[in-house]
């Protein structure tokens, strides 16, 4: 015997308590032979059967399942080890640490999975947890759950050092052979909890075993369920009677409005559209999801809890994601629900301190019912008309509003630095805006006005459009009081957005097919003498030049403005118009850190990079040999 047991209960709990690293270190190697050799399967087995020690059993099945993963087990060691550890869970899991319940649990399905194919024995794994829930005790209910969950989560994922092939085989085969019969018990526990009551712990199971099997990768694509771009799941044909069966989806409602657990439906609303009999199947179906959640609404059930309302939230984002308008507007009581919907998608922007991570996808929503309207036949009203400008409006002003609350009180999160969030909602929010474009435009405007006139020093009016306003503004905040705020952060965000603008606007009016058709330099030059484009680039070289001499400590700001000047002189038409500029030309004969800061910084090494590649960009396409000359 490699070691006395008490010893070794000893050192499995300096393991797993020891104070220092340099400690953990010296047992792990110590007692990290026992993952070493299948010779030490015995021993292993033993440590579980004699030992006490929730450290030593943790131990033994941790190397246990590193041993029935990382080497070559006969089919018939394989077998023994299933029932065996299935035994020594039905008769201790009840005693068992939650810890060591889990590494039992993953050795067993482990072991199930990789001698799929060798035995039939492993294939009565669904029997076997059934026998356990079957026991009678709320313990062996939850150790069947578990097991079970934890058996559909190993057969949906890789296994290490296993091929991708090997994987989706057996995957395949249990999804045609035991995976619906899976579903089919988290149904029945959660029918039994729903008729009985059950703990919290059960219950969270009994959903999560139901969540598993609609999340299982049915064809091989390995879809991330956070995405929201892919999100039909392909559930086989013979799952059809179940799905549309009325109490399938009503049992998910009605456990989740009868009890504390999470939102669990939101796969069900992923189902495959050709999954359904027939289109009147489908739309009975899409009646009782959007009932659902109309009656959620009502209530607010649940909703006061996050994780909740973020599940909610995507359930709703779901929605236009697999129906079309033309089947939304023609549910019952389309009207309440569409308003209903509207109202918490305005409480969410508004309430922005908790539901900044939720509105992504209800402004997703939103933004595929605009794009699907024109497609609308019939005479069904969509009443967007009425509700996508006062959710535009409540977007534009919360944001807004944030500014000041967020100066108010320094510990609450800037939402508009959170650039993944912003990147996300701008996805969305275009397509918002031009709905109804006179409408929005108008109220911006009407927001912006005031804006631009408390900012600038001389308070002249500033009327025209948004661009006209933008490029007013430049006027002002390189002058004056103005001049003394390059190190606030609130000015340097200022800056950005002006970068932002100038490659949006860059993108539309100065792109190779729109040099001088566009009607934007009409009114440019009305209100500001911006008649063409040469009179605009020089207004965002100016301002670059101005950003590399000012902002020199500001590395990400720095490489927003070369990115800028970068792509302005990519572009062959704009390049030869930057040649013409006397601001670029000033630049290409004063290109060292005398003139230009960010120079000095070595964090902008890379940063120095694209301002010379850009430079020798726009001098190679000058036929003047000279002038490269002069420039090296």
């Amino acid at each position: 015997m490699p070691m006395e047991l008490p010893q070794l209960e000893q050192m499995c709990e300096r393991l797993y308590l020891a104070q220092t690293q340099q400690e953990r270190t010296q047992v792990e190697q110590m007692l990290g032979v026992f993952g070493q050799s299948t010779e030490y399967i015995a021993y292993l087995k033993f440590i579980l059967d004699s030992s006490s020690s929730p450290y030593a059993q943790h131990m033994a099945a941790t190397n246990l399942l590193k041993l029935a993963t990382e080497h070559s087990l006969s089919a018939p060691v394989r077998a023994e080890m299933k029932m065996y550890f299935l035994g020594y869970l039905d008769s201790r899991g009840a005693s068992l640490q939650h810890f060591v319940v889990v590494q039992i649990v993953q050795l067993i399905t482990r072991s199930v999975k990789l001698g799929w194919f060798e035995s039939e024995t492993h294939k009565s794994i669904v029997d076997d947890a059934q026998k356990l829930i079957e026991k009678g005790t709320s313990a062996h209910y939850l150790l069947g759950l578990r097991l079970l969950n934890t058996l559909v989560l190993e057969m949906n994922q890789p296994t290490p050092g296993r091929t991708l092939t090997q994987h989706r085989k057996v995957a395949v085969n249990f999804r045609d052979s035991c995976l619906l019969k899976v579903f089919q018990v988290s149904l029945g526990a959660l029918q039994e909890m729903l008729q009985k009551g059950a703990e919290d712990k059960l219950k969270e199971q009994g959903l999560s075993l139901a969540s598993q099997c609609l999340s299982f990768d049915f064809v091989g694509t390995c879809l991330d369920d956070s995405s929201e771009e892919l999100c039909t799941i392909q559930v086989p044909s013979s799952w059809r009677p179940l799905i549309e069966e009325p109490t399938t989806l009503s049992l998910f409602l009605d456990f989740y409005t009868t009890s504390s657990t999470p939102l669990s439906n939101v796969r069900m609303a992923s189902v495959r559209r050709s999954l359904f009999t027939s289109e009147v199947e489908r739309g009975l179906f899409l009646n009782r999801l959007v009932n659902g959640t109309r009656q959620i609404l009502l209530t607010k059930q649940g909703l006061a809890e996050h994780d909740n309302y973020h599940e909610f939230c995507r359930l709703l984002g779901r929605l236009k994601t697999n129906y079309q308008l033309s089947e939304l507007v023609a549910v019952e009581r389309y009207t309440e629900w569409i308003q209903l919907v509207a109202d918490l998608t305005i409480n969410s922007l508004n309430s922005w301190q908790w539901a900044s991570s939720s509105v992504y996808y209800l402004l997703g929503l939103w933004s595929r019912l605009v794009t699907s309207l024109p497609y609308l036949k019939g005479e069904s009203p969509s009443l967007l008309e009425t509700s996508v400008p006062q959710i535009t409006q409540t977007y534009i002003t919360s944001r807004l509003e944030s500014v000041g609350l967020v100066l108010q009180n320094s510990m609450l999160e800037n939402m508009l630095e959170n650039e993944d969030q912003l990147t996300e909602q701008m996805d969305a929010l275009p397509y918002l805006v031009r709905f109804q474009y006179e409408k929005s435009s108008a109220y911006i405007l009407s927001l912006m006005e005031p804006l631009c006139e408390a900012f600038s020093l001389s308070q002249e009016p500033l009327d025209g459009d948004l661009s006209a306003r933008v490029f007013a503004l430049l006027a002002v905040m390189d002058d004056g009081f103005h001049t003394m705020r390059y190190a606030e952060p609130s000015r340097q965000r200022l800056d950005t957005a002006i970068i932002t603008f100038f490659q949006g606007f860059r993108k539309v009016y100065i792109g190779e097919q729109v040099m001088h058709s566009s009607k934007v330099f009409t009114k440019l030059q009305e209100r500001l003498g911006l008649k063409d484009n040469q009179g605009v680039l020089t207004v965002m070289l100016s301002k670059i030049a101005k950003n590399l001499q000012v902002y020199g400590g500001s590395e990400v700001l720095v490489h927003q403005t070369l990115t800028l000047f970068q792509d302005l002189a990519a572009g062959y038409m704009s390049g030869k118009l930057l040649l013409k500029l006397d601001s670029v030309a000033y630049v290409l004969e004063h290109h060292t850190a005398d003139n230009f800061a960010f120079l000095n910084h070595p964090a902008n090494t890379r940063n120095r990079t694209t301002f010379y590649a850009t430079l020798s960009r726009l001098r190679f396409m000058d036929d003047q040999p000279s002038k490269f000359k002069d420039f090296i």
